[in-house]
């Protein structure tokens, strides 16, 4: 079991290295050495400008875009996980991208430039950055548009719940909405954090930052990963802020406990 999950781990989570130097001139350089360079590139640039930026991956489907390895189960059968290979991606930013929007531009611009998967476009809206993806390569080797799933509506009744049973109904009103499977993994809530509020169809993108505005936390973005192998998208959410003050215990919120029923063999399952 050791052996399966830790080869899994090799092909589709995140970051086996990532550094970051000043460069000449105010410039500085970053660096990422993952199999989701853009969903890495663009979290170490919302905290270097404590600026959120909401991201989603798009749903890379052609070989030409994803590495399998076949992984042998308990029980003698093999199971072919299928994730985007590890890459290095660097960006130097100069003094030019003095703000989270044009920091997210340039990083698409050489991600762009090295021809890595997926077309993405950069939308502002107040202080909100996102970057959500526009087309993807189809098994037939064409691009084919993609319809952002964050921008699905949420919707649901005004009632006093916990601030996680929130985030998991606007999950759900994705769900519902463009049929796709969403769990929710990571939240900045804990157990008995509350709130009063609805979603009558804003952009579910949206709602979770209006749900960080009531609890006084303005700075709070999502990511929304795609597993390739059970075609599953994984949303977490996290608040972008200065390190805490000395003295000052720091908040990481929880890991939300997936599914009994859910793929226990992706590479985002904890086994409780």
């Amino acid at each position: 079991m050791a052996c399966r999950v830790w080869a899994v781990f090799l092909l589709l989570m995140p970051s086996i290295a990532r550094s970051q130097s000043a460069g000449d001139s105010g410039s500085v350089s970053l660096s990422v050495n993952t199999s989701r360079p853009l969903a890495e590139m663009l979290d170490k640039v919302q905290h270097l400008y404590l600026n959120p930026i909401s991201f989603e991956e798009a749903p890379y489907e052609s070989s030409v875009d994803l590495k399998s390895i076949p992984v042998k189960q308990d029980d003698g059968s093999t199971i072919i996980f299928r994730g985007p290979p590890i890459v290095d991606f660097s960006v130097t930013l100069g003094p030019t991208d003095s703000s989270g929007h044009t920091a997210a531009q340039s990083v698409l611009s050489s991600y762009n430039n090295a021809g890595l998967p997926g077309i993405y476009s950069v939308v502002q809206a107040g202080d909100q950055v996102s970057v959500v993806p526009q087309k993807v390569r189809a098994l037939s080797g064409n691009m084919r548009e993609v319809t952002p799933l964050m921008s699905s509506p949420g919707e649901f009744p005004l009632a006093t719940r916990g601030a996680i049973q929130t985030l998991q109904l606007v999950a759900q009103s994705i769900a519902s909405h463009s049929g796709a499977k969403v769990i929710l993994l990571n939240v900045p809530f804990n157990l008995d954090d509350t709130v009063t509020m609805s979603a009558t169809g804003e952009a579910a993108r949206d709602v979770i930052v209006r749900l960080g505005a009531i609890f006084g936390r303005p700075t709070m973005s999502s990511q929304c990963l795609y597993d390739a192998t059970f075609k599953t998208y994984y949303l977490s959410v996290q608040i972008i802020s200065a390190p805490n003050p000395p003295g000052v215990p720091a908040r990481h919120g929880l890991r939300i406990p997936l599914p009994r029923a859910g793929p226990e063999d992706s590479p985002f399952f904890t086994k409780q």
